[in-house]
């Protein structure tokens, strides 16, 4: 279903944090959740005073969602703990949807969180809750077609004697367009809600439709089937319709979720033989390919435990049947696993906005992959492909006339991993600052690389882009390493920094100081916009204003605002995501 795997906490204000800290299970099943009671089997998420342990997440959020099962007398409030590491007030969750005891709802953040916390505030605890931490919402939308507009877009294709259609199951119709494709591939999921089950099939999607659309933001239930515990299939989005269940993987990707937990517990026969007709009828009207190629676990293709080990050790057996023969996987020799994975990328001229715009490539250059392995970048389109065993790997671009770059990407067996990488132009060996103070003829430090970029004003608290923002001179400029500058009047500043992910701080007279984070590798240069905030007026709802409650108890949250551009590192979706702003503390359990 998600995303990543370390458990953060914000860098700033950690003092007050550690005794916040204790042991107890969140259950959370996937990097993005914060709780699951599905991973406490047999346990309790809350304490006896109704509270559940402090969690983190692993990058900062705007929103906690939440599903639970519970009577109308069951009470949910939390509080959040924003970048700063201070904490809010508790505050009720909003409830957008109830069916008997089903329920979806969610709590905002004003700005941006990386802790939080739960309780019970009145009636008896869940007796199913998860709860996510959402780093953006929506998904992409195409506009409305007048000949078919986007409301009534309902039954797909698939035959009712192999499929329930969505009105058998009571869908909404669908918020958006988020536009349409031919299906090429196949992705299986699980939804990590309980099994078994207390709630009725059409109940459970019911609840996770409302969920995608009124917490999430998108245009529907992000799966296009799903098939339940006894064994039934049920249509989710049309199948031609661009799902939202595999981040930067959804075109020609058809998502196809187990309704339940699938970590210790393996699919029954029903479900599998159900899942195997309708790959088989795929394969007849889309001519997908009924290997282990094209029909892959979510965890194949994201850092996630998605659809569960059992699951998961079951798709060689899924695609076997599909086939007509359950004794072997014919995508591949008999009972074998995959043994190496593809990692493939572009080269490309770094703009300082990422891989957000890779239109100037870079053919011919030269890419060296850690362990040895290496391949040069195809004329034309400076694309580049290695299967290599699975691990992790450094890889490092160069090209004449450009700085080299190195980022590190992972390889999964039987999985494609991107890894494109861009360069900054400028003499390989050479100062990308131009700073005379340096030899030309070395990399600055030997071991460092380049955060160079301006202090800007921030007015508005959710601006996602600050390049264009005021810029404020003779700020005060340091990092979370040591280095620290005054930017000069036009508020340009640089600074030279050992390689990793650094909190940018700036402060500046008439303002309340700020962060960013940016993530430099060594050799390379990342482009950084750090926010100052003016000193609070008459807004109620700056956040440094002691009068907004949400701010905890003193009211000053400094809150780590901006984005970065780098020169091969890793992007994130956008600026405010803040890729790479937290601390590992611990794993959730």
């Amino acid at each position: 279903m998600k995303f990543t795997s370390l458990a953060l906490v914000a860098l700033i204000g950690l003092a007050g944090v550690w005794g916040c800290m204790d042991n107890r299970p969140t259950g959370a099943l996937e990097p993005e959740e914060l709780y699951n009671t599905s991973g406490i089997p047999g346990g309790s998420l809350f304490d006896e005073e109704g509270l559940a342990p402090v969690t983190y997440s692993e990058q900062p959020f705007l929103r906690v969602g939440f599903m639970w099962d519970a009577g109308d007398d069951c009470l949910l409030e939390g509080r959040l703990m924003y970048l700063s590491g201070r904490w809010s007030a508790f505050e009720p969750v909003e409830t957008r949807w109830t069916e008997g005891v089903a329920h979806t709802g969610h709590l905002n953040v004003r700005g941006w969180a990386t802790g939080f916390q739960l309780r019970v505030s009145a009636g008896p605890e869940p007796t199913h809750l998860v709860a996510e931490a959402i780093e953006m919402i929506g998904e992409p939308v195409a506009p409305e077609h007048p000949d078919q507009p986007y409301s009534n877009m309902q039954q797909a294709l698939a035959p009712g004697g192999l499929v329930n259609s969505r009105s058998a199951w009571g869908a909404r119709s669908p918020a958006c367009n988020s536009g349409s494709h031919s299906p090429a591939k196949v992705t299986v999921h699980h939804t990590a809600t309980p099994l078994p089950d207390s709630v009725s099939p059409e109940a459970r999607l019911r609840q996770i439709q409302n969920y995608h659309i009124d917490t999430r933001g998108w245009c529907d239930i992000g799966y296009h089937f799903l098939v339940d515990w006894n064994g039934e299939m049920w249509q989710g989005r049309n199948e031609t319709v661009i799902g939202a269940h595999v981040a930067n993987n959804n075109t020609t990707n058809v998502g196809i979720s187990f309704m339940g937990t699938y970590t210790s517990t393996p699919a029954t026969s029903a479900q599998l033989d159900a899942c195997a007709g309708l790959l088989g009828w795929l394969h007849d009207n889309y001519q997908i390919p009924l290997t282990r190629s094209y029909i892959k676990g979510h965890r194949e293709y994201a850092s996630t435990s998605c659809p569960g080990d059992r699951l998961y050790g079951q798709l060689g057996d899924l695609v076997a049947r599909a086939n007509g023969d359950p004794g072997q996987d014919p995508g591949g020799d008999p009972g074998q696993d995959p043994t190496t994975g593809a990692m493939k990328g572009v080269v490309f001229v770094d703009q300082g906005v990422g891989t957000a715009d890779m239109s100037v490539r870079l053919p011919g250059a030269t890419i060296e992959v850690s362990g040895g392995s290496g391949t040069t970048a195809r004329a034309g389109d400076a694309y580049w492909t290695l299967d290599l065993p699975p691990g992790t790997y450094t890889v490092t671009a160069s090209a004449d006339g450009y700085q080299s770059a190195s980022r590190t990407c992972s390889v999964m067996a039987g999985a494609d991993t991107w890894c494109s990488v861009g360069l900054l132009p400028g003499d390989p060996g050479g100062d990308p600052g131009g700073d005379p103070g340096d030899d030309p003829g070395q990399d600055p430090g030997g071991n460092t690389g380049l955060l160079y970029g301006y202090v800007v004003e921030l007015v508005d608290p959710l601006d996602q882009d600050l390049s264009d923002n005021s810029t404020v001179g003779n700020a005060e400029v340091k990092s979370s390493c040591g280095a620290i500058t005054i930017s000069d009047s036009s508020g340009y500043f640089e600074l030279e920094v050992e390689p990793g992910t650094r909190v940018v701080t700036a402060s500046a007279s008439g303002y309340d100081h700020a962060s960013s984070v940016c993530t430099v590798s060594e050799g390379g240069a990342t482009q950084c916009f750090v926010p100052v905030v003016p000193l609070p007026g008459d807004d109620p709802e700056d956040p440094g204003d002691p009068s907004d409650p949400g701010d905890g108890e003193d009211g000053e949250d400094a809150e780590v605002i901006g984005g970065c551009s780098t020169a091969g590192g890793a992007r994130g979706l956008a600026p405010l995501l803040l890729l790479g702003l937290l601390l590992p503390i611990r794993r959730r359990k």
